[in-house]
């Protein structure tokens, strides 16, 4: 299922089309695998949230699909952190 992420002022918005999580996006780091990013908010470290989200359902706010790690680091490189 396709996951989109946008940022709404310093919200990051992950909407995968079932369920909506609002994030304050200068807490948020990312964590990358060979096939899935993980947005992590460090604000929630304790309970240990992660959103995994596999390379290939990763898109931005208008739905395009990004789908490597470069081209995620890039999108996400001015909205979280």
């Amino acid at each position: 299922m396709a996951t989109k992420v946008s940022l709404e002022n310093n919200i990051l918005k992950l909407d995968n089309g079932v369920k909506i999580e609002y994030l304050n996006a200068s807490w948020c780091s990312m964590v990358f695998t060979p096939t899935t990013v993980s947005i992590i908010d460090e604000g929630k470290i304790t309970t240990g949230f992660a959103y995994k989200i596999p390379f290939t359902d990763f898109q931005d706010g208008a739905g395009t699909p990004i789908n490597t790690e470069t081209t995620i680091a890039t999108y996400l490189s001015d909205k979280i952190g």
